[in-house]
């Protein structure tokens, strides 16, 4: 395209050249033109469009789009019923996901049935289990183990480029980091010069400085490949006049993350019990599971329901979200037959405290006891 060839105005006679001159004893002033800008709502969108495409070709991709190109949001099962209720269906897929809660209460469990959930689904998924994972007990949930990669990494750093090395070749569809606690920036462990450190030497906020570079690079390659992110995070406690649970790892882990749930125990009145009877007949309530919450402390995806909403369910010790079939013919590594089976499983409508005693404990009303002496009844004087 020729380049538009420069104007020149006298300002006494209004003559005007291509060329810079003298005139009238004055050299010639450059005309400055005025720069059309579109009007009207067409003008802009074309106009709008011929900056988009000059953009996209000058980014390799397409950077700018309109909002009409989305696509609505897909979700993946968990297979926990009252957990998939919580989140309008599942797991959202191709966003950043955080499960924390404390030792214990099901998180690992929860990754392990959605990682199996995918795998029927046709998904490659990639398990970085920091803290090991036990393979009979992915075996247990359904995970294949011969189609999961898992990664075991002795340095973050090495963590984090594999999660972006594999979304920028676009090779997986779900990423489970287990857990994000568990990852050990290289300065924790060695100084500038290569010296090993040792415990007393003070790397604070080193992590969170990690991760909050990591979300940087890694938002835009995840969102483009559409890989789900799911990571694990252990509970801290927040020291104060109220010692407090809290997600600890940085403001950046909170701000990426589009939904952030909670896992804690329940109350143990709640929890799943058996009635078992010994030989002579003497019985007792053994507690095979505990009450699982789950809370959503931040959503940003359509169909969930509305922060700060939790719901409880049984957690069995041997089954997980799921009781296991046999597996309460044995207690505490004891042959003891199972005469009555209470356990509370899902229950559908809240029962008042006394009924569900009576029907599942089999716990009689206590008998009521005055106070003092019984009244006398009076006699009639007729």
């Amino acid at each position: 395209m020729a380049k538009k060839k420069d104007k020149y105005k006298c300002e006494s006679c209004k003559a005007t050249s291509v060329k810079k001159k003298d005139c009238c004893g004055k050299p010639m002033e450059k005309i400055k033109e005025k720069i059309q800008y579109p009007q009207t709502k067409a003008e802009k969108l074309a106009k709008f469009q011929e900056l988009a495409r000059s953009q996209n070709k000058k980014a390799g991709e397409a950077v700018i789009s309109f909002g009409s190109d989305m696509v609505y949001t897909t979700k993946t099962t968990t297979g926990v019923p009252e957990i998939d209720d919580l989140l309008g269906g599942g797991i959202p897929n191709g966003r950043i996901i955080t499960i924390w809660g404390d030792k214990g209460c099901g998180k690992t469990t929860l990754a392990l049935e959605y990682v199996a959930r995918c795998q029927k689904a046709g998904k490659v998924v990639y398990y970085i289990a920091l803290e090991r994972l036990d393979k009979e007990r992915a075996e247990e949930l359904g995970v294949n183990l011969s189609e999961l990669m898992i990664g075991h990494f002795p340095k973050a750093e090495l963590c984090l480029d594999s999660i972006l090395e594999y979304a920028r070749e676009k090779t997986v569809d779900v990423i489970v980091l287990d857990s994000i606690h568990s990852l050990s920036p290289e300065g924790e462990q060695v100084d500038k010069k290569g010296k090993k450190k040792t415990m007393s030497d003070d790397t604070m906020a080193l992590l969170a400085r990690k991760l909050s570079i990591f979300f940087r690079q890694a938002n835009h390659p995840l969102a483009t490949a559409d890989i789900g992110l799911v990571l694990i995070g252990q509970t801290r406690t927040k020291l104060g006049f109220i010692a407090l649970d809290a997600l600890t790892g940085g403001n950046a882990l909170k701000h990426y993350s589009k939904l952030i749930l909670h896992m804690r125990h329940g109350q143990g009145k709640n929890a799943p019990k058996i009635h078992v009877e010994d030989e002579n007949g003497d019985g007792k309530t053994v507690q095979i599971g505990f009450e699982c919450v789950v809370k959503i402390d931040k959503t940003q995806i359509a169909g969930t329901k509305m922060e700060l909403t939790e719901t409880r369910f049984p957690f069995y010790f041997n089954g997980g979200f799921f009781k296991k079939e046999g597996s309460l013919n044995k207690i505490e590594g004891k042959g003891i037959p199972v005469s009555k089976v209470f356990d509370e499983v899902r229950k559908e409508s809240k029962e008042d405290k006394k009924d569900y005693e009576k029907r599942v404990l089999g716990k009689e009303e206590p008998k009521k006891r005055g106070r003092g002496r019984p009244k006398k009844e009076k006699k009639d004087e007729n």
